[in-house]
């Protein structure tokens, strides 16, 4: 899964990472039980040769969308490697969960999926969810005390990115269906931005990526615009009205009342 993440950085024409990557990352949980921590992570030496990476993945969709995340991590150390030890950064913390997530949005497409030979029919199977399924503490960066305003920050950046990143590669949209896969403009771009590291300013690493330096919940209303005429269809056609103040729900089945409106900074993973 590793190897299909590098075809794809490769494919917007990344530099392959180097033999020691991996030679020296973990991978898999080690079958010669080998007591580890398995929360996936991202190393640079700061040696501008060892770059490493450790998971316990397995073969499923959210360990291939991982597996891509972290590598967008890593390319990033990897592209800012020549810039003096101290601006061996991201630009800020965010950027660094925007580049993997980013490129995450086009792997998940079907149309990448397919191309992968992963994706043989859509399933919208309904998925039943209850407020139980709400678990906070369940995340490793909530009960490891790590800050996790980078995540909400870098959440909205990703759409952005991959906004910019789309019409780099001359995309149609929509946005959902986007997928930059083998364009050497949206890699320049990102190559561009990922090589200065920190040695400037976040927003003058956004320009290098989207042409502004401030950050645009727009991308995020474009790319869940279909859901968004959906729900309000789905409320019309129920007759439910979405808002904080409706505390009604009608017998029997439980209808979907929401609106992608109060969304957008609320995705974070």
């Amino acid at each position: 899964m590793y190897l299909a993440a590098q075809a794809f950085f490769t494919s917007l024409g990344l530099e392959p990472l180097n033999d020691e990557f991996w030679s020296e990352s973990i991978f898999e949980e080690p079958s010669d039980g080998t007591e580890m921590s398995c929360t996936a992570g991202v190393w640079d030496f700061m040696n501008a040769e060892d770059f490493r990476i450790k998971s316990c993945i397995d073969v499923n969709h959210d360990d291939f969308m991982l597996a891509h995340y972290l590598m967008g991590r890593m390319n990033y150390a990897f592209n800012y490697k020549e810039q003096p030890v101290v601006y061996r950064d991201g630009a800020n913390p965010a950027f660094q969960a925007a580049v993997g997530d980013a490129i995450s949005l086009s792997v998940r497409t079907p149309r990448h999926l397919y191309y992968m030979g992963l994706l043989e029919e859509v399933s919208m199977d309904e998925v039943e969810r209850t407020e139980a399924d709400f678990d906070p503490a369940a995340k490793y960066h909530v009960i490891a005390d790590i800050p996790f305003l980078r995540y909400l920050f870098g959440n909205v950046l990703q759409f952005q990115f991959h906004q910019a990143l789309c019409e780099l590669s001359l995309q149609p949209p929509p946005l959902y269906e986007c997928d930059i896969f083998g364009s050497r403009d949206a890699g320049d771009a990102l190559i561009e931005m990922m090589k200065l590291g920190s040695s400037r300013s976040w927003q003058e690493a956004m320009q290098a990526i989207t042409g502004r330096q401030f950050v645009d919940v727009q991308p995020i209303v474009d790319y869940f615009e279909p859901l968004q005429d959906w729900l309000e269809a789905t409320n019309q056609a129920n007759g439910d009205s979405p808002g904080w103040d409706i505390d009604w729900m009608p017998e029997g089945d439980v209808h979907l009342v929401i609106s992608l409106l109060f969304f957008p900074l609320m995705f974070v993973f």
